[in-house]
């Protein structure tokens, strides 16, 4: 930095800083000029100044949209160095473009409303002086993360997404800016989608394990692409994920060009494209028997310390719990983890003397629930929606005894004991980091077993019941195709139910 200088003009000492001062001195000539021309020595000399820091304001916009931050290195090298921090170079990078976004904002600032206030001066230049200026630099568009909130506040609403593919919205707009940088929007260009995606196709599917821990995503993804050259086996994101990420970010761009017809897409023509494969593999496999055995061997079903010694043989079976009869519902139904999770009491009902689960996104009623209370609940699909008839094998097990129980104590959800997440408002969250503890305390860690693969042991459990394939989907809640879907309500419960019962395993 420069110390500022000062000047004697017109018995007043003039102080100012460096840079403005040698642009007030290249335009010396035409200074003394004007003062042959008797105008007021103080407005010219504002002026000149006015006119120093246009320039300077023009100059640094344009550095700014071409991602220009050299001059300010300096600067903030010994920024940090003072303040004794070190910082990775893609935090560096912001720190500049922070830097700069600070001096355009107060070169704004200090030149705001000065110009009309020269007027009497500026009509007296040439014409030809003004044409030939270089014409003024297109002010910068807004910046991403600016911009990033009200695209998820428009487009949830819109769609109607729930909080947690909100979050997961955000997060994936987020490594866009962390690997691009957070730039005005209008000056992204192609090059900024190639690097997204090349950061992408090398990163870990596990990058929070020890050996990425701390790093950036452009860090990970080399040592990642390091690690598998050295023939280490490191699992990647898979090619649908990575295509769900340029989605996400293809989308937001597309939005932001509906606000600045600047805007190139950087995601265009960026999607990976599907291997042909010959035989597609299963990424999820049914539950063994003999797997299955181990789950109903294990303490809750058997007999555990507590609730929360679960894992602890004992004399308390947990007939009382949503850990005993969530597994078990699915295996009988078919129905997706947050579909059980969500249930309300008065979703199981009864007609014709057949008991069934009413899987809807309504509440029960409007009655039990008080002003500001937000329970909405919510499915995958529209297909979703559908009348499950609850297996006899459920009612031998105790689940009569626990309805029963439920209805007396006033509750209102069937499974009260495990609640929606609190950071994305996800039915299913917390029971699934149980599930995958007591999975792994029974042994079952093969590849592809999860709580989802209950869906597959009834589908089978169906089929080898020559169950028709229409009677499966509206059981499992899968759409009908073609015309179909628009006639009628759906099949009869006691058609649903004869089905349902036919569900066995050896």
């Amino acid at each position: 930095m420069h110390e500022d200088e000062t000047a004697f003009w017109d018995g007043k000492i003039i102080k100012l800083p460096h840079d403005d001062w040698r642009e007030v001195k290249g335009q010396r000539s035409s200074y003394f000029a004007l003062l042959m021309e008797e105008p007021i020595l103080e407005q010219v000399f504002l002026y000149a100044v006015f006119r120093a820091r246009k320039a300077k304001l023009q100059k640094l916009c344009t550095c700014y949209q071409l991602g220009d931050s050299r001059e300010h290195g300096k600067t903030a090298d010994a920024l940090l160095k003072r303040n004794g921090f070190v910082l990775s170079e893609g935090d560096r990078s912001r720190l500049l473009r922070k830097l700069m976004q600070v001096e355009i904002r107060a070169l704004e600032d200090i030149s705001a409303g000065s110009e009309a206030s020269f007027d009497a001066i500026i009509e007296r230049q040439d014409t030809a002086e003004l044409q030939a200026q270089s014409p003024s630099v297109a002010q910068p568009g807004a910046l991403m993360s600016h911009l990033v909130d009200k695209y998820i506040q428009d487009t949830s609403r819109e769609r109607g997404w729930p909080l947690k593919t909100i979050n997961r919205k955000r997060s994936e707009l987020r490594e866009f800016m962390e690997i691009a940088g957070d730039k005005p929007i209008n000056t992204y260009r192609q090059e900024d989608g190639v690097q997204f995606k090349d950061v992408q196709v090398n990163l870990p599917l596990h990058r929070k394990s020890a050996s990425f821990r701390g790093l950036t995503l452009e860090a990970t993804s080399r040592k990642a692409a390091k690690l598998r050259a050295d023939g280490n086996e490191i699992a990647l994101l898979s090619p649908l994920t990575i295509n769900d990420k340029i989605g996400t970010v293809l989308l937001f761009f597309d939005w932001a060009k509906t606000r600045d017809n600047r805007v190139v897409n950087p995601m265009d023509q960026q999607r990976l494209r599907k291997p042909r494969r010959r035989h597609k593999q299963k990424n999820r496999h049914p539950w063994s028997i003999d797997e299955l055995n181990r789950m109903f061997a294990a303490p809750i079903y058997t007999g555990c310390r507590s609730a929360r010694y679960w894992k602890q043989p004992g004399s308390e079976v947990l007939r009382h719990s949503a850990m005993y009869w969530v597994p078990l519902i699915a295996l009988f139904s078919g129905m997706r983890l947050g579909e059980i999770i969500q249930l309300q009491v008065a979703d199981v009902k009864c007609v014709d003397g057949i008991q069934y689960f009413d899987v809807t996104p309504l509440r029960s009623s409007s009655e039990d629930v008080e002003a500001g209370d937000e329970e909405e609940k919510s499915l995958k699909t529209i297909s979703s929606r559908r009348a499950i008839p609850i297996h006899k094998a459920l009612f031998d097990l105790g689940f009569g005894d626990f309805l029963q129980g439920r209805r007396a104590s006033g509750e209102r959800r069937l499974f009260a004991d495990f609640d929606r997440a609190k950071d994305d408002q996800s039915w299913s969250k917390q029971f699934s980091k149980h599930f995958k503890r007591f999975r792994e305390s029974i042994g079952v860690t093969r590849a592809g077993v999860q709580f989802h693969s209950f869906r597959h042991n009834v589908e089978d459990a169906l089929r080898n019941a020559d169950v028709r394939k229409e009677i499966r989907d509206a059981i499992q809640g899968h759409g009908e195709n073609g015309v179909s879907r628009e006639y009628g309500t759906g099949y009869y419960v006691k058609t649903l139910d004869d089905a349902v019962q036919r569900i066995y395993y050896e």
